[in-house]
């Protein structure tokens, strides 16, 4: 049960996320706050009696070379418009970062709703480092294929934990992103059926699920957006957006995903909380890599020092150990520790 303080949190932010996300329908706006809103996990920043900014810093866990790191994702972040421009938001990014580093998260995460925001973010260390990757089907000929079909809630709940099974077994078995449990997944249903999007299921002849698709109408009336899609082969993935095209209506899809697609575009921020911690796993996976940095945080003091990489482990120290040292600050660390572009999907945004 909430306490009277957190029950009075919990309505004046809704009222404060309406304002400021007047796209967003009643029915999310409860659907968001009933399913993620947590007051342990929020950040919030009252003047007198009015609540004029907040945030919120949902737990998930994060695939980094395997091993399941403790993210805080952002989101909801907003500043009631007559109090815009006075440096609200930056107070509360900064405790947000401190939070996060008392919580002992390794990273925090956010997805920029406007593209001017990656220049804002990275003066808090953020880094440009997620990338999707798009493709754009056209919708070529008719398909019947009895073999799949559109699932509905009622029917999602009956074969839920088929569907999760599924999911979770192609979903996180990626490495560099985000991973979503049982509750996590029918979350991700219940936002899809709210926004109107359509989800379809591939069987095969054993009545074995053997693809799935996420998809909802596009910015334009002959696109459908596919924001995520999961196929035992690239068969069944064509005849699932072949299908998908059908059931729209419409000409055109746009499939996001991974690493596959024509193009390629930025679509998060990271930040790493805790440096010590990323570099040490890294230098258990690389343990070829042999190098020495000087790292600089001007937001969280544990994170400045020499940390030298070798034979598979990293130390931070105060004073350097060789003479080959670089400098570099929190926002390019990414970059370093990172293979690839890491993958962030089905996060509500």
């Amino acid at each position: 049960m909430y306490s009277e303080e957190n029950k009075r949190l919990d309505a004046d932010y809704r009222r404060l996320w309406k304002i400021c996300f007047p796209d967003d329908t009643d029915e999310f706006i409860r659907f968001y706050f009933e399913r993620k809103f947590m007051p342990e996990n929020s950040v919030s920043l009252y003047k007198g009696n009015n609540l004029i900014a907040a945030m919120m810093m949902l737990p998930y866990p994060f695939s980094f070379y395997t091993y399941k790191q403790s993210t805080a994702y952002i989101s909801g972040a907003c500043t009631i418009p007559d109090e815009r421009g006075k440096g609200y938001m930056t107070t509360m990014m900064q405790n947000a970062i401190k939070y996060a580093s008392e919580k002992d998260f390794t990273f925090t995460a956010l997805i920029p709703q406007e593209d001017w925001l990656y220049s804002y973010y990275s003066k808090f260390g953020y880094s440009e480092i997620f990338q999707s990757a798009f493709e754009e089907y056209s919708i070529k000929y008719p398909i019947n294929n009895s073999n799949i079909t559109q699932v509905e809630g009622k029917e999602a709940s009956v074969c839920f934990d088929e569907l999760y099974y599924y999911f979770n077994s192609h979903a996180n078995s990626r490495d560099f992103t985000f991973l979503h449990d049982r509750y996590d997944f029918s979350t991700i249903l219940e936002d899809l059926f709210i926004a109107e999007g359509k989800f379809f299921v591939s069987r095969n002849s054993d009545n074995q699920i053997d693809g799935m698709m996420f998809t909802v109408a596009g910015d334009d009336k002959d696109s459908v957006r596919v924001y995520e899609l999961f196929a035992d082969s690239s068969d069944i993935k064509n005849h699932l957006l072949q299908t998908a095209g059908n059931h729209w209506k419409r000409k055109s899809l746009i499939c996001k995903s991974p690493n596959v697609g024509n193009y390629f575009k930025k679509s998060g921020m990271l930040r790493i909380i805790n440096a010590l911690k990323a570099l040490q796993i890294y230098a258990k996976n690389n343990p070829e890599q042999t190098f020495e940095i000087y790292l600089t945080d001007d937001l969280l003091e544990i994170n400045n020092g020499y940390f030298s990489v070798k034979d598979g482990n990293c130390k931070q120290s105060t004073m350097p150990t060789s003479s080959n040292c670089r400098e570099i600050g929190i926002q390019q660390l990414p970059t370093l520790i990172f293979p690839q572009h890491p993958y962030i999907s089905l996060m509500l945004d």
